[in-house]
């Protein structure tokens, strides 16, 4: 098998991967996904907020779902930027696509993706769908979309200025 044919291979295992992952913590029920996100809270919270464990209770509480809605927020965006990435290397590579459409392709299936996975949560105990992780998602795939067309463009402008 060639390189090229590997690196295929490489870059649609990852974004099965990507996807599985998405959906198992989707799959999760609502307590352990707190309890997930709760100790990353925790930790964040001790390491930027002075004082965290002298402040009053009621304080400390709301200081701690401020950090942990944010953090919650930013692994949305985070984990659907990197799906839509690979989905754009996925048009990129296996494909051998990189226009604008293709572009618009790969953000228009990790929005679909995401669509469906909060569907899937209406589903998990606990846990509801909602349109602004939709929203959230979708700018998350475009951005990881965007990055990736970026970086191409820049390697194939050095690779044209020197050969």
């Amino acid at each position: 098998m060639n390189r090229r044919w590997m690196l295929k291979i490489i870059i649609l295992a990852l974004t099965v991967l990507q996807c599985l992952f998405i959906f198992s913590m989707s799959a999760a029920p609502a307590d352990v996904s707190q309890d997930m996100s709760g100790s990353i809270t925790y930790r964040v919270a001790d390491l930027i907020v002075r004082n965290l464990e002298h402040m009053d209770a009621a304080a400390r509480q709301q200081m701690i779902e401020q950090i942990d809605h944010f953090i919650r927020k930013t692994a949305h965006f985070t984990e659907y930027a990197l799906l839509g990435g690979l989905l754009m290397l996925d048009m990129k590579i296996v494909l051998e696509k990189a226009s604008a459409a293709f572009a618009g392709l790969a953000w228009m299936l990790g929005t679909l993706f995401a669509a469906s996975d909060e569907w899937h949560q209406t589903f998990v105990e606990g846990r509801s769908g909602q349109v602004t992780d939709v929203i959230l998602d979708s700018l998350g795939v475009a951005a990881g979309v965007l990055i990736v067309c970026i970086i191409a463009r820049t390697a194939n402008r050095r690779k044209v200025s020197h050969g």
